[in-house]
């Protein structure tokens, strides 16, 4: 191997043919041993990286992203077409997006946020495509459950983060959510409420099952459903509260409200 005391041309920058002529090995172990493959001997790759450090080489991420066929780039998007006015500042979501922001970065890739707020078709594939991403995490099934299902079908590295629906194609990952409602129910009722509104969109799939554990703790205890405790309140506080004080006007108010949201609470 050549001593690396040799260098590049003075004032130019060092290119991986002089790490490998400096180096005294051929440019595709230059390449494997700053990638850290294994193929290169432990101590042969802590004398190439010892001499590209020294000779002050970077590593172009484009152009290794393009050799290797991945950007290290994972699209998130966050579909609102149920709720075009709904904010990406509510506490949970806010929550969530760190976590991954956390998540990602610690594994070497980059997070590229969407908001999408109209349905398109294909948009899966196009965020996709668009960004060049390696995989799409979508948080929420929003009304894009069919979109979903198309995109998974067709092979798309994909991960929702949302409620289950029989035959689905997709991936998804999320809570209990029938427990969940059945529980705040449970807690509800145990608290020596009987007239319970829910407030929450039951037609998106993250809620349905809430407003169907929140229907079965009901039935369990005796107590029937009143289609006029139901409010169909997007995730808006704004909308929650309208609604909720026309529900408290009435002459039968409830006197308990399950929101099926942090955003329908406050």
């Amino acid at each position: 191997m050549a001593k690396p005391s040799e260098r590049a041309t003075p004032g130019a920058r060092p290119q991986m043919a002089d790490i490998a002529r400096m180096a005294g090995v051929s440019e595709s172990t230059v390449s494997r041993a700053l990638a850290g493959s294994p193929v290169v001997a432990e101590r042969t790759r802590a004398y190439i990286k010892q001499i590209a450090a020294d000779a002050g080489y970077q590593v172009d991420p484009i152009a290794r992203s393009l050799r290797a066929k991945r950007s290290n780039t994972v699209s998130v998007a966050v579909p609102m077409m149920h709720a075009l006015d709904q904010p990406l500042s509510d506490p949970f979501m806010m929550t969530m997006l760190a976590l991954l922001a956390e998540e990602l970065t610690g594994r070497g890739y980059s997070m590229l946020l969407s908001k999408l707020d109209r349905h398109q078709d294909g948009w899966v594939e196009q965020l996709a495509r668009g960004s060049r991403s390696d995989g799409v995490i979508v948080l929420g099934q929003s009304s894009e459950h069919a979109a979903l299902d198309e995109a998974a079908r067709d092979g798309l590295p994909m991960a929702v983060w949302g409620s289950r629906i029989d035959g689905q194609s997709y991936i998804s990952v999320g809570s209990d959510n029938f427990q969940g409602g059945a529980l705040a129910t449970e807690h509800l009722i145990a608290s020596g409420r009987r007239r319970i509104a829910f407030l929450g969109d039951d037609q998106l799939p993250e809620v349905a099952p809430r407003f169907a554990g929140y229907r079965h703790a009901l039935q369990r205890h005796g107590l029937e459903f009143d289609t006029r405790l139901h409010a169909r309140s997007h995730f808006l506080s704004e909308d929650a509260y309208r609604l909720t004080r026309a529900m408290l006007k009435k002459t039968d108010p409830p006197d308990g409200l399950f929101a099926a949201s942090d955003v329908i609470a406050v």
